[in-house]
């Protein structure tokens, strides 16, 4: 879009990201998102209607253009758009292209087109077998459906790409509950040991155990095994960590975390920090918690949750 078009304030304040504004033709000067990063609904409904006005005179030159605008739109949560912008430019949507197709099946399941999204869906699946994403749309479409045996095999295949996939993990659970609630249990605990998941194991202890506190030592056993295997996805250490907490083990946290430190070539999560900090606290070292917190909150790209839970426990370090 040409700026001589004009841009309303209201466009221009709205929060999106660096596509977008350059696609609009915004300045840097005339761009005033960051002040606004909370829109109202008002705000929301008057950028897609601007957009929707004035797609006839929006340009977009690639393919490559088209699939980052898609992908900032869908993160933005306007599946509309998506749908326009890939109608409007249809010569340029890459139907073998895996982020295309993802944002795609974001958007139209985002509406309700099941069809549409499992089309969109099983094409990026076929394009990058090993990525999650796809399957656990899948299973999520085939489950709203009343597809369960279909939802099964999906979240079965999901689990043999991502054997530690929570979500594939709680959805699996809630099939087996509704194809066969008496053998949940078993289904559950069978699978988890056919992929040595210890995910799936953590879920069977869920199922399994009431007892709080027998559930956290027997999640313990689990993990400490594969600790001492040498699992150490980030994922996992969120898990064992907090595990450790749970049963009052808050010396081997701190350790953990640091060979984790010595060891990786990247910022830990956060998570891993906050268990760091918790632990700190609960063997009464507060200024080495609070030490660590003011460090975790330089941590560049921190969520909004992420930022108000360590700025609690600052509180509560310095009350």
């Amino acid at each position: 879009m040409k700026t001589s078009l004009g841009i309303p304030k209201q466009i221009a304040s709205f929060p999106m990201g660096p596509h977008m504004i350059s696609l609009l033709g915004i300045t840097e000067g005339q761009y005033l998102g960051h002040q606004n990063m909370n829109p109202s609904e008002t705000d929301c409904i008057a950028y897609q209607e601007f957009l929707l006005d004035h797609l006839d005179s929006i340009s977009i030159k690639s393919s490559d253009q088209l699939t980052d605008v898609i992908e900032e739109l869908i993160g933005m949560n306007f599946p509309i758009l998506v749908v326009k912008f890939a109608q409007a430019f249809h010569n340029l949507v890459q139907e073998f292209d895996f982020r295309t197709q993802l944002h795609l099946g974001n958007a139209y399941m985002m509406l309700g087109d099941f069809a549409s999204a499992e089309f969109s869906y099983k094409r990026a699946q076929s394009l990058i077998l090993e990525e999650p994403a796809p399957y656990i749309n899948l299973v999520q479409i085939y489950c709203e459906e009343a597809r369960f045996a279909l939802a099964e095999t999906w979240c079965q295949a999901g689990l043999k790409v991502d054997p530690n996939n929570t979500k594939l993990w709680e959805f699996f659970t809630w099939i087996q509950r509704r194809l066969n609630q008496d053998l949940m249990v078993e289904r559950v605990t069978e699978t988890a040991k056919q992929l040595n998941s210890w995910a799936g194991k953590l879920l069977s202890i869920d199922l399994i155990e009431t007892d709080p506190m027998k559930a956290a030592a027997a999640k313990l056993t689990v993990l400490n095994e594969y600790y001492q295997e040498g699992i150490r996805a980030d994922d996992f250490l969120i898990e064992y960590t907090a595990v450790l907490g749970l049963n009052g083990q808050y010396e081997k946290i701190p350790l953990v975390i640091w060979q984790q430190e010595k060891s990786s070539r990247s910022t830990l999560p956060w998570q891993l920090y906050v268990h760091n900090i918790q632990a700190l606290m609960g063997l009464g070292r507060d200024d080495q918690a609070m030490e660590i917190a003011n460090k975790t909150l330089t941590i560049k790209g921190l969520s909004p949750s992420a930022i108000t839970t360590i700025k609690s426990m600052q509180q509560d370090l310095n009350p």
